[in-house]
């Protein structure tokens, strides 16, 4: 994975599952000064799990925010 801010260099994170993944999304958000309330929380869970899919199906899959901010997934093996 690599969280990508603006202004920044790529943070490179590993992770094995969807929780990982999640995880990492979370950190971006709130690096970003995003608010994530309980209403947003079941249609990110819903991203982060499409885009497990995605980068097991097709190896790769990112995930980009207003403002450039971006999380990028790239996998050979099973999230």
């Amino acid at each position: 994975m690599l969280l990508i801010r603006p202004g920044q260099s790529p943070e490179p994170r590993q992770g094995e599952t969807c929780a990982d993944v999640r995880t990492a999304l979370w950190d971006l958000l709130d690096s970003q000064d995003v608010q994530i309330t309980d209403t947003d929380t079941g249609r990110l869970v819903a991203l982060v799990v499409a885009a497990c899919s995605q980068a097991e199906r097709d190896g790769f899959a990112a995930l980009q925010l207003d403002g450039g901010a971006a999380l990028t997934l790239r996998t050979t093996a099973t999230l």
